[in-house]
């Protein structure tokens, strides 16, 4: 029973992410929006659509890295049995695929490393294109910083408590930057609908009450 749930769970979370990615895919074919040819004589075109699929399965892992971090029962009943530790598994994908992101968007601009560096930096800019950048920048910075910290064991347990709950900024960083930037997660209504849908579900879950379990009492 124990794993029949763990092997449940891994299930769907592998489901959800191919079909986020199809839903994607559905929607250029449809639309026709698939990035123009010419692009491949840059040679980035692959590297666009690859760095599409990361960014996408890495906001579907994060809103489900959120819910296993619940205390709704089920999840928590499965959490406190895997061994594996499913979530800190989903959690280092999530933010391994969320850096390729920004990192095939970039390659484009090799072999120049000052222009392949500078897509990193700060953009002081109104431009909402620019906003949403500087937006994804501080949230990879929160995700470094945050991570780093609580690695560490010289820091009071309570003081990583504290650094832990920033984390909930996440999902909103997350949604502010897919707005400024306009994303296809912005610009196809029912892609929109099924990411929003899940980083709304991810943040309700996080600060879901605490319920008693029989884990507790044990």
């Amino acid at each position: 029973m124990k794993l029949s749930k763990i092997s449940t769970l891994y299930t769907i979370i592998v489901i959800s992410v191919i079909f986020t990615i199809g839903l994607w895919l559905s929607q250029l074919y449809i639309s026709d929006g698939w990035y123009p040819t010419d692009y491949i004589t840059k040679n980035i075109i692959l590297f666009k659509y690859v760095g599409k699929i990361t960014a996408l399965s890495a906001t579907m892992l994060i809103c489900w890295s959120f819910i296993l971090s619940s205390k709704i029962n089920w999840f928590a009943s499965i959490t406190k049995l895997d061994k594996i530790n499913i979530n800190k598994i989903i959690t280092r994908w999530a933010f391994v695929l969320m850096f390729f992101d920004p990192l095939l968007l970039a390659i484009n601009r090799l072999p120049n490393l000052s222009l392949f560096l500078n897509f990193f930096s700060f953009r002081f800019t109104s431009n909402l294109y620019g906003i949403g950048h500087n937006i994804g920048i501080i949230t990879l910075s929160t995700i470094v910083v945050f991570t780093f910290l609580l690695r560490q064991n010289w820091l009071d347990m309570g003081i990583k408590i504290f650094f832990r709950s920033f984390f909930g900024i996440i999902p909103f960083l997350l949604v502010a930057h897919i707005f400024f930037v306009k994303s296809d997660v912005t610009r196809y209504p029912l892609l929109g609908f099924w990411i929003f849908s899940w980083l709304i579900i991810s943040v309700l879950s996080y600060s879901w009450p605490k319920q008693s379990t029989k884990f507790d009492k044990s």
